[in-house]
């Protein structure tokens, strides 16, 4: 959406579903995650202006749930349980990735997550399983 006029555009329109998008810090490019391949498989692509053709892949392994660094210079992304860091030379003329580096293997049940703004640290939002309550008190006559 124009935040001068409120017109929205579409960004991108393929047979294929595309999620997760999220914009670098400098505003230029945008992350995101398609199924062409068969597989999710992160992706990035110019913005506002999008050209499929011309996307560059990031993952080639699967990958999900982009974030970038707040310098705009790495990508961090899911693959199951494993978060990856992934570097990224961007310019006025084109990106490219670099080869991923596993970060850390994350416990089961991730909820959300994203990085630091100095890109040092991970927030992982878990979701824990409790187990039901097998009776429930009730008082009367109170």
């Amino acid at each position: 959406m124009s935040p001068r006029d409120g017109t929205v555009r579409e960004y991108l329109a393929t047979p294929f579903d595309e999620y997760g998008g999220v914009v670098s810090p400098d505003g230029a490019w945008m992350a995101y995650v398609s199924d062409a391949t068969g597989r999710p498989e992160v992706y990035l692509d110019r913005f506002p202006s999008s050209d499929p053709e011309r996307r560059v892949p990031v993952t080639r392994g699967g990958g999900h749930e982009p974030r970038w660094s707040r310098d705009g210079r790495t990508l961090f992304i899911r693959r199951g349980r494993e978060i990856l860091a992934i570097p990224v030379l961007a310019d006025g003329i084109g990106a490219r990735a670099g080869d991923p580096v596993r970060v850390l293997e994350a416990p089961a049940g991730i909820a959300s997550w994203d990085a630091s703004p100095d890109g040092r640290r991970l927030l992982l939002v878990l979701q824990i399983d409790q187990p039901s309550p097998t009776s429930l008190p009730i008082i009367v006559n109170w």
